[in-house]
C-alpha cells in the first residue's frame, strides 16, 4: 500500500538533495556490489551517505553451512572517502553463472530495513526482483539503473539476419531469462535510469504501444560516473608524485589501469604492441623522457605472463609494472600520468578524465557521451594509435614544459592561471557522482510529481 503522505514528503526533500537527506532511509539492491571497488552502486552508496541519508546496500553472500539460517543479517559498516557510514547487508543466496544470484530472503530484509526509497543497481539480474514481485514493497518509490552495452555481447534480437546458431541461441536465452526481468522492473520503477543512449536504445526494444509511451515519461539518461572526492586534480599531488618515483617534470608518462585477468589479456596486449611500436618511433631523448605505467598486477598467471613479455621488450627501462591499487592510490598515480591508455570500456576512464588526464581509446558507442564533457577525450581506431601516440605526446611535451615555465615564474598571476589540464579536470567534474546523485533525485522529484 502506498503511504501518499511519506512519498510525498519524500518528493518535497528529494527536490533539493545538496540540503542533506537526513532521515531519509535508502536500500540500494546490487548483484555485484564489492568493497573500494568503483562499482555504480558503491558510489551511489557513498554519495547518498555524504548528502546525510542512512544508506543500507543489499547483496548476495554465497549459501554455506553458515549462513543456512534465517537469522537477521549483520550489517558490516562500510565508509565513504568522507567518513561517512553505510552498511552492508548480505543476504545469503544462491550462486549461478554469469553473477545471477537466486535468494527467497531478500524481500524479507528489504522490509524489515523500511526504506523510503530502493536504488536497484543492474537490473537484468534475478537478484531484485523482490522489488516488483513482493507486494509489501509497491508503495515505495524505485530507482531501476541500466548499464547495456551491444559491445562485446550477443544480438538483442535473436531473430535478427547474419546470425550464427550459436549467437541466436544466446540472444533467445537473453530474451527468454533476463529480458523478463529487465520489463518488469521498467513498469516497477518510477525512475528508470540508463547510462547510455545506446542503452536507451536497447531498452526501447522490450517496451511497446503505450507501456512504450508511459516509460519514456519516467526515463531519463545519466551517465556513469567517479568519485569526484578522490579523483579531482591537484598540481601539488602531481609535482610530489613525480618526485617520488622519479620522473623528470617535462617527461611523458602513459599509463593503463586494467584487472589483470585472462578476459582482459587481449585488451592488455593491444595496448603493450602500440606502445612498443611507439617506442620504435622515438628518438633516443625522447625514449628517455617517455615513461609507460602499467597499474592492476597481481599474484596470478596473467600478471606473471606480462612481466615475462615486458622483460623481453627492447625498451624494458621504460615499462614499469604496478600492482592492483587501490581508488586513493590510483589517483595518485594518474596524477603523475599525462596520458592513459583504454583498449576497452571500463569506469578507469570516467576516473582519469576526473584528474585532467588525456584519454586515448578505440571508438565504442557507450564511450560517446564522454565528449561532451572534456575535448582531452579521444576516440581513434586501434589501427591508428601510434600516430596519435606520437601526436599526443609531442603535445603533451610542450604542455609539460610549459607548466614548468608557468610555475617557476616570478610574476605571480602567470602561476595562478590554470593549466589545460586543470581546466578539462574542472569540467569533468560534473560527471562526479557527487553531481550525478543530486541530479538523479531531483529527477525523481519531478516524475513523482508527474504521477
Amino acid at each position: 500500500m502506498i503511504n501518499l503522505q511519506r512519498v510525498m514528503e519524500l518528493q518535497t526533500r528529494l527536490a533539493t538533495p545538496k540540503a542533506g537527506l537526513s532521515g531519509i532511509k535508502v536500500s540500494i539492491i546490487s548483484a555485484t556490489f564489492k568493497y573500494r571497488r568503483s562499482y555504480q552502486e558503491n558510489l551511489w552508496a557513498e554519495s547518498l551517505a555524504d548528502l546525510g541519508a542512512t544508506v543500507s546496500i543489499f547483496a548476495p553472500i554465497m549459501k554455506n553451512s553458515k549462513t543456512q539460517t534465517r537469522d537477521k543479517p549483520t550489517p558490516i559498516t562500510q565508509y565513504s572517502p568522507l567518513g561517512s557510514t553505510y552498511h552492508l547487508i548480505e543476504i545469503p543466496s544462491h550462486v549461478l553463472p554469469k553473477h545471477q544470484v537466486l535468494t527467497d530472503q531478500l524481500a524479507d530484509q528489504l522490509v524489515e530495513s523500511t526504506p523510503d526509497l530502493i536504488v536497484w543497481c543492474g537490473c537484468i539480474m534475478f537478484f531484485g526482483r523482490a522489488a516488483y514481485l513482493d507486494d509489501r514493497l509497491s508503495g515505495i518509490p524505485l530507482i531501476s539503473m541500466y548499464s547495456l552495452t551491444r559491445k562485446g555481447r550477443h544480438s538483442f534480437k535473436w531473430f535478427g539476419s547474419g546470425l550464427s546458431l550459436g549467437e541466436r541461441l544466446k540472444s533467445f536465452a537473453f530474451q527468454t531469462i533476463r529480458a523478463p526481468v529487465l520489463t518488469q522492473s521498467i513498469k516497477r520503477a518510477q525512475l528508470t535510469v540508463a547510462s547510455t543512449p545506446e542503452c536507451t536504445d536497447i531498452m526501447r526494444q522490450y517496451v511497446w504501444g503505450q507501456s512504450r509511451i508511459e516509460w519514456a515519461r519516467k526515463h531519463e539518461e545519466f551517465p556513469l560516473g567517479f568519485c569526484g572526492h578522490t579523483f579531482s586534480y591537484d598540481p601539488e599531488r602531481r609535482r610530489s608524485a613525480r618526485e617520488t618515483l622519479p620522473i623528470g617534470p617535462t617527461d611523458v608518462v602513459i599509463i593503463v589501469s586494467s584487472r589483470f585477468e585472462q578476459d582482459k589479456w587481449s585488451a592488455l596486449d593491444v595496448a603493450y604492441q602500440s606502445i612498443e611500436s611507439f617506442f620504435e618511433r622515438l628518438d633516443s631523448k625522447q625514449k628517455l623522457e617517455t615513461h609507460m605505467i602499467w597499474v592492476g598486477a597481481k599474484d596470478n598467471e596473467v600478471s606473471h605472463r606480462f612481466r615475462a613479455r615486458l622483460d623481453q621488450s627492447s625498451y624494458r627501462p621504460q615499462h614499469h609494472l604496478i600492482s592492483f591499487l587501490d581508488r586513493q592510490r590510483l589517483s595518485t598515480f594518474f596524477h603523475a600520468a599525462d596520458l592513459a591508455l583504454f583498449s576497452q570500456a571500463s569506469i578507469s576512464c570516467q576516473e582519469a578524465l576526473g584528474t585532467g588526464l588525456v584519454v586515448l581509446c578505440p571508438p565504442d558507442p557507450s564511450l560517446d557521451h564522454l565528449q561532451k564533457y572534456t575535448p582531452r577525450f579521444k576516440q581513434r581506431p586501434i589501427e591508428e594509435w601510434v600516430e596519435v601516440l606520437l601526436e599526443l605526446s609531442t603535445s603533451l611535451r610542450n604542455e609539460n614544459h610549459n607548466d614548468l615555465e608557468r610555475s617557476s615564474s616570478v610574476e605571480p598571476r602567470q602561476r595562478t592561471i590554470p593549466s589545460p589540464r586543470e581546466l578539462s579536470a574542472t569540467s569533468a567534474q560534473s560527471l562526479a557522482y557527487i553531481e550525478q546523485v543530486p541530479n538523479v533525485l531531483r529527477a525523481l522529484s519531478q516524475k513523482i510529481i508527474s504521477s
